[in-house]
């Protein structure tokens, strides 16, 4: 977790999942090679 080491990587998986579910997030990859993109209106 190099932009945020505080974190735990449980917290980050969960927070993306529900940015991703909410329609915020686009998703390129499987498994550990995911790459996150924020949707900007």
């Amino acid at each position: 977790m190099g932009a945020m080491p505080e974190i735990s990587t449980a917290t980050a998986s969960r927070d993306l999942k529900i940015w991703f579910d909410k329609g915020l997030l686009n998703k390129k990859g499987e498994k550990n090679q995911t790459k996150y993109f924020f949707i900007f209106p």
